[in-house]
């Protein structure tokens, strides 16, 4: 048998020491009917029980609703867009120079840690090499 929303639920409660029965139902606020019916795969927990469970297990809905294999699809497309995104960063941070130069390797440090930060640090970038054009445009200096 595949496994289901509600069995994820159950096994990770069971994991945190919280029970998998009838107090694990009554922790997240449903009757054990509906725990069943989740781990059998005829229904699944909305949205609001959803955010009740994940505070109660730690871990965000996504990883008991779809599995951590559905986690991992999601971080490779992400992956897959930061690295797009670096590649354009990349084609740029060689027209900078100074403190430009500085703030954008700041910037691409963020990433690392803050994935999600991708379009505000190509944002932020793109003034950086705005701005150093603008810059030697002024002083003469090429460009």
């Amino acid at each position: 048998m595949a496994e289901t929303a509600g069995t994820r639920i159950r096994r990770l409660a069971r994991e945190k020491g919280l029970g998998d029965g009838q107090d694990l139902a009554a922790k997240i606020g449903v009757s054990y009917e509906t725990l069943r019916k989740w781990t059998e795969g005829e229904s699944a927990p909305n949205r609001a029980r959803q955010k009740v469970i994940s505070e109660l297990l730690g871990v965000p809905a996504e990883v008991f609703m779809y599995g951590v294999e559905a986690l991992q699809s999601v971080a490779d497309g992400s992956r897959l867009q930061i690295e797009e995104g670096l590649g354009v960063i990349a084609r740029t941070v060689g027209e900078l120079s100074g403190m430009r130069l500085t703030m954008a390797r700041a910037a691409l440090h963020t990433l690392i840690d803050a994935p999600e930060m991708l379009d505000d640090a190509v944002a932020q970038i793109t003034r950086l090499v705005a701005d150093e054009a603008e810059s030697r445009k002024r002083t003469g200096t090429g460009g």
